[in-house]
């Protein structure tokens, strides 16, 4: 399966979700793998139609802005917010669950390489019994479907 047909796949998932929808108003979206989101849309794509259970995660921080304060003659001022880190270094880009068994992906693009946190995180998911794969293109990720399909 390539891209051109995944992309064919999730138009004809659409027109059956949606039949009331005309012909000439059912998108056609595109994919690509010459980015980690687009490869992850992809895959994410693929795994919503098939009626495979696939999450992406993340692990980026979240900023909380600081407070309003009006001072005694009246000033609003905005107080220093704060930056409050990720709890999931090292984790997997997206976590697939496919007849009982969790499949971590990595997606790496380019010259990118795994981080010391991603390299434990993988051992402890090996050692846990589940799968962790990395993935550079997404004909990586197609062959590694095929051989998750034909696990018992």
């Amino acid at each position: 399966m390539t891209l051109k047909d995944l992309t064919e796949l999730k138009f004809k998932h659409d027109r059956e979700e949606h039949p009331n929808v005309p012909l000439y108003a059912t998108p056609r979206k595109s994919f690509t793998d010459k980015t980690a989101n687009g490869l992850s849309t992809a895959i994410k794509t693929f795994c919503d139609v098939s009626g495979v259970m696939c999450q992406r995660t993340g692990n980026e921080g979240r900023y909380r802005p600081g407070k309003n304060v009006v001072d005694v003659i009246g000033r609003t001022r905005v107080m220093k917010g704060t930056w409050l880190p990720g709890q999931n270094n090292g984790q997997g880009d997206l976590s697939i669950t496919m007849k009982g068994r969790i499949h971590w992906v990595e997606i790496k693009i380019g010259n990118d390489r795994q981080s010391d946190a991603q390299k434990t995180f993988e051992s402890q998911v090996k050692k846990a019994g589940a799968t962790y794969d990395i993935v550079k293109s997404w004909e990586d990720f197609y062959k590694i479907y095929i051989l998750w399909q034909r696990q018992k």
